[in-house]
């Protein structure tokens, strides 16, 4: 056995049962099948005597899997002999096949093909038969066509061949016959899990047309590479079977997990790939795609062998080309990574969710290992905020300055009595400013957040601009910027008459993803004016924005420093210091250029200043945490990854456990509260910060191939073994 093993119910490409997903990636149905062979394509053309053309191989392959179709196309492609082949291939199994053909060529297929039932349309024998091959024959008369249908046993296949295009006849479509057309040049199947991006996709190559297969949409195009079919799983396919033994999973000689399907794209993925010469798995390039992309290739690989994974780090018609040119190879240690995850979030957050459900009696209820640390902070710091009370002031000076600062109560009084703010000291300094890094997810998600637009939105956002071609791959830790990357900045800086303030730079650092950046060098502005042209995808005005802040970043990022002189300030308001640096005069204006700098108008002198106008309020010494702190604290703590950070806030909110002022700062819940208590005290090993950190960091050394997959999951079988869920028992 495998050292994992996943078990796909309902998928047996035979009899719809389980199958493991070694059997399916051996091109083997399940276990119950024990005198399958697999389909010999080259051998239902031996009998002929005849080497296959390349259709004739796809037809081939719908035929060995018992579909029933149409084979589309002009005289000469081969469709005859496909067809008198697969009624060959019948009868040498001992089945009966039979063979309808136009009156004048009946008597010439019965002599070359003497075992044959030959007969034209008006003279139907009697009796039942597996196969009908129906040789450009007329069934468009009803008559004709039900003496036919009658004569089809039970499960018995209709295979028809047409100089012509059938698949809008009404009773094509009341039969549910598959219309194959004839394709000379090479076939190949994309898959990829949105149907923007399958949109996306076809469309750099001109204009696609749609149809469906088993009421799944998907793409026709043209290409360099051939002709390409682009379809979408519309995200993942397969969800993990709770209800199959611990959650989903099972210990023993290896680790096994049971999913189960959740979305009818199946049939549609096996009949295209059928159709196709290759498979092209193209989901994301992450543990969440490369699980996508496992499942893909398991459902795939009976139907069709020739399955490829490419990846590719923006959606542009150049990265599609460069991968489709160089495929790799599918992860085993991503998938490890994403299973370990899923049996996590089972094993931790499932029997925990279901306690607080009970415990609170409220059905919606959840708990989880990142999601109850997070709580905590909230809580931890809404407490601190409402304990530790300190004066914010805000003091207008006779000069029009505006000084905000905390101070301790009583400050308030103290300057209002005196009406007078000191300046004790005054320093200048020249300082260089080196621009900051380009955008990650976390970086993103704190600025959109300082904007008031919450993490949940801002990924939703970028997962738009991601699949519709303008950002490059936007759920990732890296800040590295590739060489492509580096070339854009310049080229438009050049553009803009920029080209002294260029310096490239290539932001290195860990992770095999390259930060989120532009994919064409054109700012916010010039992207709107194409948009309003209809020359690129819509965006709304919220998407326009996020681009903005990614390519202004961005473009920071590859330009030189500035130098900017700051006034040094410090005031003494009653009894108070307060420290303040005050740009006053951009010397060398570097990437400000691009991210402007505000400057003040404000120049100090030693000496006293006459309060104009005083205010105050009573407020926390520390400030209630934002969405953007919580992104910030959950990288900085390594308890969270780029795919679960708004995923995470946005269940705290969901769940009642917090809520979001109006100044986008977080407060808990008195439900939060009381849940986050309630898990403390009965679980505070499972649910700690630490605990927390160390199980990423194990998930990490397993994406590394550094851990095995089933060690983890038996160490956190023991930690759970304590774990009282009525459910399930951890021990077994």
């Amino acid at each position: 056995m495998p050292e994992v093993e996943i078990v796909y119910s309902g998928s047996c490409p035979l009899c719809g049962g389980d199958v493991t997903a070694s059997r399916l990636l051996s091109g083997m149905p399940c276990e119950a099948h024990a005198e399958f062979h697999k389909p010999d394509v080259e051998g239902v053309f031996r009998t002929l005597g005849l080497s296959p053309n390349p259709q004739q191989v796809r037809w081939a392959r719908l035929f060995l899997h018992g579909v029933s179709f149409i084979m589309v196309g002009p005289p000469g492609v081969g469709k005859t002999q496909a067809g008198l082949a697969f009624s060959l291939h019948v009868l040498s199994r001992g089945r009966k096949p039979l063979v309808i053909e136009p009156p004048d060529l009946v008597e010439e297929v019965r002599a070359r093909f003497g075992g044959l039932e030959v007969c034209p349309p008006s003279e139907l024998p009697e009796g039942r038969f597996d196969l009908i091959f129906a040789d450009e024959v007329d069934l468009g008369r009803e008559t004709v066509r039900q003496r036919v249908l009658e004569r089809l046993g039970e499960g018995g296949q209709l295979i028809i061949s047409s100089p012509i295009p059938l698949g809008r006849k009404r009773w094509v479509k009341a039969l549910n016959l598959h219309e194959s057309p004839h394709v000379q040049e090479r076939s190949a199947l994309i898959v990829v899990e949105s149907p923007t991006k399958a949109r996306v996709i076809s469309g750099f190559f001109g204009k696609a047309s749609v149809g469906r297969v088993e009421g799944v949409p998907f793409y026709t195009v043209s290409s360099p590479f051939g002709l390409l079919r682009v379809m979408a799983t519309g995200g993942h396919f397969y969800e993990l079977d709770i209800d199959r033994e611990t959650f989903g999973a099972k210990l023993g000689n290896g680790l096994t997990v049971y999913f189960r399907p959740t979305r009818s794209v199946i049939g549609a993925l096996r009949r295209l790939s059928l159709e196709t010469d290759e498979v092209y798995v193209a989901t994301d390039p992450d543990a969440e795609g490369e699980k996508i992309a496992w499942d893909v290739r398991a459902v795939v690989t009976p139907f069709n062998p020739n399955v490829k994974r490419i990846t590719y780090h923006e959606v542009t018609k150049r990265a599609i080309t460069e991968a489709f040119s160089n495929p790799g190879d599918f992860d085993p240690n991503l998938l490890h990574a994403q299973l370990l995850r899923r049996v996590e979030d089972a094993w931790i957050g499932l029997p925990l969710s279901l306690e607080v459900q009970r415990a609170f009696g409220i059905k919606v209820l959840s708990a989880g290992r990142v999601q109850t640390p997070v709580l905590g902070w909230v809580i931890e710091r809404f407490e601190s905020n409402r304990r530790d009370r300190v004066e914010l002031l805000s003091l207008t000076l006779e000069n029009g300055f505006r000084l905000v600062f905390k101070a301790p109560r009583g400050t308030f009084q103290a300057v209002m009595e005196s009406g007078w703010v000191e300046v004790a000291g005054v320093s200048e300094e020249v300082r260089e400013v080196n621009p900051p890094p380009p955008h990650n997810t976390s970086s993103l998600l704190i600025e959109a957040a300082a904007f008031g637009i919450p993490s949940d939105e801002a990924m939703r956002l970028a997962q738009d601009l991601f699949e519709r071609g303008f950002i490059t791959y936007h759920r990732t830790d890296a800040t590295t910027v590739s060489a492509l990357g580096m070339h854009l900045a310049k080229e438009f800086l050049a553009r803009k008459g920029m080209e002294n303030l260029s310096k490239p730079r290539p932001w290195t650092s860990e992770g095999a993803h390259e930060c989120i950046r532009p994919t064409r060098g054109m700012d916010a502005e010039e992207v709107g004016q194409e948009v309003e042209k209809g020359n690129l995808p819509p965006l709304s005005r919220r998407h326009l924005f996020l681009y903005g802040l990614i390519f202004n970043r961005f473009m920071a990022s590859q330009m030189k420093a500035a130098r900017v002189r700051y006034q040094d300030v410090k005031f003494v308001a009653g009894g108070t210091e307060v420290e303040v640096r005050l740009p006053i005069e951009v010397l060398e204006r570097g990437f400000f250029e691009i991210l402007p700098l505000k400057l003040s108008e404000f120049r100090f002198s030693p000496g006293r200043y006459r309060v104009a106008e005083f205010s105050k309020r009573v407020v926390g010494r520390e400030p209630l945490y934002t969405e953007g702190d919580l992104v910030r604290l959950m990288r900085e703590r390594g308890i969270g990854r780029p795919s679960t950070y708004a995923l995470t806030i946005r269940k705290l909110r969901e769940r009642g456990y917090v809520f979001r002022l109006g100044t986008g700062a977080l407060v808990s819940t008195k439900l939060g509260k009381e849940v986050h208590s309630y898990l403390q005290e009965r679980y505070s090993g499972l649910v700690s910060e630490e605990r927390t950190k160390l199980l990423y960091q194990k998930m990490d050394e397993v994406e590394r191939g550094e851990a095995k997959v089933g060690q983890v999951i038996e160490e956190l079988r023991r930690e759970l073994l304590g774990l009282q869920v009525k459910e399930r028992n951890f021990s077994t």
